[in-house]
């Protein structure tokens, strides 16, 4: 999960039968209602979800079967994942932050 813009967003996940899900939503805090929005090119769980200069990003995670080095980028203003560049090293169980620190 990340916040971006205020609003929450909660990717992916596993079910009760632990298959790995696409599944996006987005939370508007104005109606307090979730929204579900275009899935993930890939169901996942335990990803990394961060927000980077206005954009989200999901990456690495578990399928059902292995780790996942996959990474997605949602550009919210039309709503669209786009697939990236897969990570160097497969990862899953992993937090991400960003910062933006001045630089010198």
């Amino acid at each position: 999960a990340a916040s971006l813009s205020g609003r929450l967003y909660v990717c992916g996940g596993a079910d009760s039968a632990r298959q790995a899900l696409s599944h996006v939503e987005c939370l508007e805090p104005s109606t307090r209602a979730w929204k579900p929005l275009r899935p993930l090119a890939q169901g996942r769980y335990a990803a990394a979800a961060t927000v980077v200069a206005g954009r989200l990003y999901v990456c690495g995670g578990c399928d059902a079967r292995r780790v996942l080095g996959c990474a997605e980028r949602l550009h919210p203003a039309t709503g669209a994942w786009e697939t990236l560049r897969p990570l160097v090293q497969r990862r899953s169980h992993v937090g991400a932050m960003a910062a933006v620190l001045p630089w010198r």
